[in-house]
C-alpha cells in the first residue's frame, strides 16, 4: 500500500503504510482496544488541572477548538480527527533531562490520577535491570520532538494526543514514516511528556473490561541502549509504565500488532 496524494491517513485516523514500512498488517482489525475513557475535554483538563497545576484552562479549551478546526483545513491531515484523540494542556516547563523528569514527576503524576480514579487497581513503573532513567534518553532524531519541548520551554502549550494512529507499526517504522510530516511544526511523535499527561486526564485511557489494550509507545525518545523502549501498557485493569526490550531475537526487533505509536499536534495558549 502506497500513501494517498491527498492524504497520509485512511478513515479511522490511521496512518497509510508505505511499502517500505514495517507493518503487522496493511489493515489493522483494532483487536486491541483503548477503554471508554471520558470525551469531555473540560472534564479531562480539570483532572489534569487536579494533579499537574494547569494554568488557564478556559484558555486552553478554545485553543484545543482551534487545533481541530485547522486541522480540517489540511487535507494531507484532516483524517487524523476520525481517530481517538485525547486532549492535553502542560504549563511552561524547561525539561532539561528527559529520563529523571519522567522519574521524579510524570510517573508521581500518573500514579497519583490512576490509583485515586481505581483505588483497587495499581500503577507500577518497571524499568529493565532496574537501572534509572536518568541521563539515559535523549530525542529521537527526525521526531519532530526537540520542537515540542522547544516550545514547552518558553510557552503554555495544548494538544490533541493521537494514540492509535500508528498501531501496529514497528517502533523503527514509528520513526521512519515521519519524514513526510517534518513540514508539520506543530505535529510531532508522540512522547512521554504529553502522553504521560494525557494519562492523567483519562486515567482509564487503557482500562478495558472487554478486550485487550494497546501498548502505547513513546518513541519520540530514544534510550542509550537501542534494545529498549519506553511504554505504558495496561495488565488487566492495573496501569504500567515500561521500559523494556524490542527485541525478538538478538537482531531482530518486534513487529507488534499490540503496539502502538502516536502522533502529537499541539500549539502554545
Amino acid at each position: 500500500m502506497t500513501n494517498s496524494n491527498l492524504t497520509f491517513f485512511d478513515s479511522n485516523g490511521w496512518r497509510l503504510p508505505k511499502d517500505s514500512y514495517q507493518t503487522f498488517s496493511n489493515n489493522p482489525k483494532w483487536f486491541f482496544k483503548l477503554g471508554d475513557y471520558s470525551k469531555n475535554y473540560e472534564d479531562q483538563l480539570s483532572q489534569i488541572d487536579k494533579y499537574t497545576d494547569l494554568p488557564r484552562k478556559n484558555e486552553a479549551l478554545i485553543a484545543l477548538e482551534k487545533i481541530l478546526d485547522d486541522l480540517k483545513s489540511k487535507k494531507i491531515l484532516e483524517n487524523l480527527i476520525n481517530g481517538p484523540k485525547v486532549p492535553f494542556a502542560i504549563k511552561k516547563t524547561n525539561i532539561n533531562d528527559i529520563g529523571e523528569f519522567i522519574e521524579n514527576t510524570l510517573l508521581k503524576n500518573v500514579a497519583r490520577s490512576f490509583q485515586n480514579s481505581f483505588p483497587d487497581s495499581h500503577f507500577k513503573a518497571v524499568i529493565q535491570d532496574k537501572t534509572s532513567l536518568k541521563g539515559r534518553l535523549s530525542i529521537t532524531e527526525n521526531s519532530g520532538y526537540n520542537n515540542f519541548l522547544e516550545t514547552l520551554k518558553n510557552n503554555d502549550i495544548c494538544g490533541f494526543y493521537f494514540p492509535q494512529v500508528l498501531q501496529e507499526y514497528s517502533v523503527d517504522s514509528q520513526i521512519l514514516q515521519m519524514q513526510d510530516l517534518l513540514k508539520e511544526d506543530n505535529l510531532c511523535l508522540s512522547g512521554p511528556v504529553e502522553v504521560a499527561t494525557s494519562l492523567v486526564g483519562s486515567p482509564n485511557l487503557l482500562i478495558n473490561f472487554d478486550s485487550y489494550s494497546p501498548v502505547l509507545c513513546l518513541s519520540a525518545v530514544k534510550h542509550i541502549d537501542p534494545r529498549l523502549i519506553c511504554c505504558f501498557k495496561s495488565y488487566g485493569l492495573h496501569l504500567e509504565f515500561w521500559c523494556l526490550s524490542q527485541m525478538l531475537t538478538k537482531t531482530t526487533k518486534q513487529v507488534s500488532e499490540q503496539w502502538s505509536g502516536g502522533l502529537t499536534l499541539f500549539a502554545k495558549y
